[in-house]
This record gives C-alpha cells, sequence and structure tokens, in this order.
C-alpha cells in the first residue's frame, strides 16, 4: 500500500492547490488537471498516491459538500442527489453520503417541515391581500416543496 511511488513534484503541488480550495469528485479534479495540460497517466497516478496517503477521498468530499449545504439552506434529498451529480460523483457514492445525512444527521421530513414554514410565512405576505388568499398560498406552496 505504501509502495506508490511519489509523483512528479509539479502535478503534485498543482492537485493539492485544488483541493485545498474546495471538495471536489474525482472526476472534476481529473478534469482540472488535463485542462492544466497534464497527461491521463500522471493523473492517475497523483489521485492514486493521494488517496492512498489520505490527502484525498471521495465519499468524504461528497459527505462534506452535502453536509455544508444542508447547513446553509433548506433543500432537501432531492436537489443534494442533483447537486452531487451534476459535480459528477459516481452513484454509489450519493447513494452512500445520502444514506448516512438522512439517516443520522438530518431528518427529511423535519427539513421539509422547516422549510415549508419559512415559504408559507413569505406566501402569507405576498397574497395577503388577494381575495383567494388561501387557494394561491396552498397551491403556491406545495408547487414550491416539490422542487425542494
Amino acid at each position: 500500500m505504501d509502495n506508490i511511488k511519489k509523483p512528479d513534484s509539479d502535478i503534485l503541488s498543482q492537485t493539492l492547490k485544488i483541493i485545498a480550495r474546495r471538495d471536489m469528485s474525482k472526476n472534476e479534479l481529473i478534469a482540472k488537471l488535463t485542462a492544466k495540460k497534464f497527461n491521463a497517466r500522471k493523473i492517475d497516478d497523483v489521485i492514486d498516491y493521494l488517496t492512498n496517503k489520505n490527502f484525498y477521498n471521495e465519499q468524504r468530499a461528497a459527505y462534506e459538500i452535502a453536509q455544508s449545504k444542508l447547513r446553509r439552506s433548506l433543500v432537501g434529498i432531492f436537489f443534494i442527489k442533483r447537486m452531487l451529480l451534476s459535480k459528477k460523483f459516481p452513484p454509489d457514492i450519493i447513494e452512500y453520503t445520502l444514506a448516512i445525512l438522512f439517516d443520522k444527521e438530518f431528518s427529511e421530513k423535519e427539513l421539509a417541515l422547516k422549510c415549508a414554514e419559512k415559504k408559507l410565512f413569505s406566501l402569507d405576505r405576498k397574497y395577503s391581500a388577494h381575495p383567494q388568499r388561501h387557494l394561491k398560498t396552498k397551491s403556491s406552496l406545495s408547487d414550491f416543496l416539490y422542487q425542494k
């Protein structure tokens, strides 16, 4: 396990700078390094090296991104799943991350309730003068929650 050869210092330092800025999927990392004109073999070697040394872990990156988003905003499981898919995380890592987050740390029911309460408050103010206020509010709230 420790017999992986240390990659060239140039690609190693560039990769460390990239992953120090923010968490990202392996595919995003490969795309960034490819854009910097490194060849595929060197990219694979540096990612293997950093994974072996525990400097890079794709599962941990997906978890940190999802957890950060959940702490900053009221979003649901489908939003997090779409976000991780857009960042090119593998489906198995996404499913594992969602299982951990929504089974242990966050209750999807509680998040939906908080989100609905916040939106209901703003809709009540928006439609306060509307003659069919309750119908309009109910319709808007259901549309909003469906998107979450």
